[in-house]
Parts: structure tokens; C-alpha cells; sequence
């Protein structure tokens, strides 16, 4: 079988592969639960033992949040 057109793929972009590939973690969410929890337990874990152990003591220095200082390094970790 001959073309005379070579087959193409289609033209993509950034938004439309960030939304392929979101979905396709969404799928995989649901496929296997077991790599979910960790992540999430994880940071969430050392949020509180931060906090805990830290919280005092880095307020003491000045008008410092620290919660709100740790809630972004969680979420990165």
C-alpha cells in the first residue's frame, strides 16, 4: 500500500500535554492507590514534627510565622 502523503502526528502544545499528561496521573491514581498514600503521608508527617520541634524556637528570633514558612516546603516535598 503506497500514500502519497506521509502520515503525520498531530500538532500538540504545552496546555494540551499538561492536560494529557494530568489525566493520565488521575488514571494512574486510581489503577494503583498504593503509591498515592505515601506521598501524601510522608510530607505531611514531617510538616507536623517540624512544627513541633521547631515552631518555639524559631519564634523566639522575631514576627516570624512559621507554619506558614514550613506549609510550602511541605507541599513541594
Amino acid at each position: 500500500m503506497t500514500t502519497s502523503e506521509p502520515i503525520r502526528a498531530r500538532r500538540g502544545g504545552f496546555i494540551p500535554d499538561v492536560f494529557i499528561m494530568a489525566g493520565r496521573a488521575l488514571r494512574s491514581v486510581k489503577r494503583e492507590p498504593e503509591t498515592v498514600m505515601p506521598a501524601l503521608i510522608i510530607p505531611a508527617f514531617f510538616y507536623a514534627i517540624n512544627i513541633g520541634a521547631l515552631q518555639d524556637f524559631v519564634e523566639q528570633g522575631g514576627d516570624i510565622d512559621f507554619k506558614a514558612f514550613q506549609l510550602p516546603v511541605a507541599i513541594v516535598f
